[in-house]
């Protein structure tokens, strides 16, 4: 039960959210970056 709720905390935090994101958003990037270079 304990490591659900602070799963759920965790998840629900903004912070986290916004790493979530960033990261994604690098990932992307990183993405378009490389077909870029690879044409």
């Amino acid at each position: 039960g304990d490591a659900l709720h602070l799963l759920k905390l965790i998840l629900t935090s903004q912070t986290f959210q916004e790493l979530l994101i960033f990261s994604l958003l690098q990932n992307i990037i990183a993405c378009i970056l490389t077909d870029c270079f690879d044409r």
